[in-house]
């Protein structure tokens, strides 16, 4: 049972829209077929507090596990 954890920056969400985010990961996961669709679990996981790189009020970020 293959479980797809999207974490992301919450600065991304005037961009693209969370549900948007999860449903277009999990479409994408079901499409590899590593597993019947029934056994296919995506969450996200928004992120209110992150630093990355330079410490640039632009800075985003995606991760996936």
């Amino acid at each position: 049972m293959p479980h797809v954890i999207v974490e992301y920056s919450a600065n991304i969400e005037a961009d693209v829209s969370p549900q948007r985010l999860l449903d277009d990961f999990h479409r994408a996961a079901l499409a590899t077929g590593i597993s019947e669709p029934v056994g296919v679990r995506t969450r996200l996981e928004r992120r209110e507090f992150y630093k990355i790189s330079d410490d640039g009020g632009d800075n985003a970020f995606v991760n996936i596990t």
